[in-house]
């Protein structure tokens, strides 16, 4: 069992992040998931045509938090695809359609 989560850098945010660190922890050793983790990025929001969106307020580029895992969580399913008869993903990225089709028909 595999679990996802992107994290703030520490000191990024008011807040410790030392509960999620925990979290993590209790998910590996609690429930014996394999947890990949790793800091969001930041990216800078853009247009269709590729022009830098900036707030009308303050006159800033925006940005956006993500924490892409289409890959990590790509290479696992295949890796240990053998493994499993039932693959189960909680996520609302429809990027892994193609994926989930793949492994359905092989």
């Amino acid at each position: 069992m595999f679990y996802y989560q992107a994290f703030p850098s520490d000191g990024s945010r008011s807040h410790s992040i030392d509960g999620l660190h925990r979290f993590f922890v209790k998910m590996e050793k609690g429930f014996g998931y394999t947890v990949r983790k790793k800091e969001l990025k930041t990216i800078t929001l853009r247009d269709k045509a590729g022009t830098i969106i900036y707030d009308p307020r303050t006159g800033k580029p925006l940005t956006k938090e993500k924490g892409n895992f289409d890959v990590e969580l790509t290479m696992d399913a295949m890796e240990y695809r053998s493994g499993f008869d039932i693959g189960i993903f909680f996520t609302g990225d429809s990027d892994f359609l193609p994926l989930i089709t793949h492994l359905r028909n092989e």
